[in-house]
């Protein structure tokens, strides 16, 4: 891992990020059809979700319009595309601290997609980029009881679990228990 300054560079906001087979980069308001039929309004995939499933492309719309005023503020929400182009998810980081250096990483995978280590592969790259990067310390993430397949996800990138949060969140079945993660710049292993 690279050396990072005391301060997070928290100005750095979403940039593209390539990986092996995805490429990472800002959301366009034109990506908002594609997030609506691909996964905003499944409601499997909404199900341990903190959003509800969308029932219009109109919802999906505002999200993405929120994200794109949030990169004016340095905000980091990535679309997750396939090298060629097709969008299968979102990662970005919530709740950034500058006093302690840390935030906290949600993330998304459309169901065609589950189960071909894209959500391990975009979760390394945006963990190696917050850290080198930005500079951040500490980063934390959270999946709820009933999903486990997200914290294998977490276990695979390097995270820890660090205990349990009752009725931490909302989810499409009420308020959910949640397993907490978390990794630390000086414990990540080269991703």
């Amino acid at each position: 891992m690279a050396l990072f300054a005391r301060r997070p560079h928290l100005g750095f906001g979403t940039q593209r990020i390539d990986t092996e087979r995805l490429i990472l980069r800002r959301f366009r308001m034109s990506d908002a059809q594609d997030m609506f039929e691909t996964w905003t309004s499944d409601a499997e995939c909404a199900r341990f979700m903190r959003w509800q499933q969308h029932k219009s492309p109109a919802e999906t719309r505002e999200t993405i319009a929120w994200w794109v005023h949030s990169y004016r503020e340095g905000g980091y929400e990535w679309a997750i595309t396939l090298r060629d182009g097709t969008l299968i998810g979102s990662i970005g980081i919530m709740d950034i601290s500058r006093g302690e250096r840390s935030g906290e990483l949600g993330y998304c995978i459309a169901r065609p997609y589950w189960n071909r280590g894209y959500g391990t592969e975009a979760l390394r790259a945006v963990i190696a980029y917050m850290f080198d990067r930005v500079g951040l310390n500490r980063l934390e993430a959270y999946h709820a009881v009933g999903n486990p397949a997200s914290g294998r996800i977490m276990e695979k990138c390097g995270m820890q679990k660090e205990g349990i949060c009752r009725d931490k969140y909302r989810t499409a079945d009420g308020l959910a228990d949640c397993v907490h993660y978390a990794i630390l710049a000086r414990d990540a292993r080269p991703l």
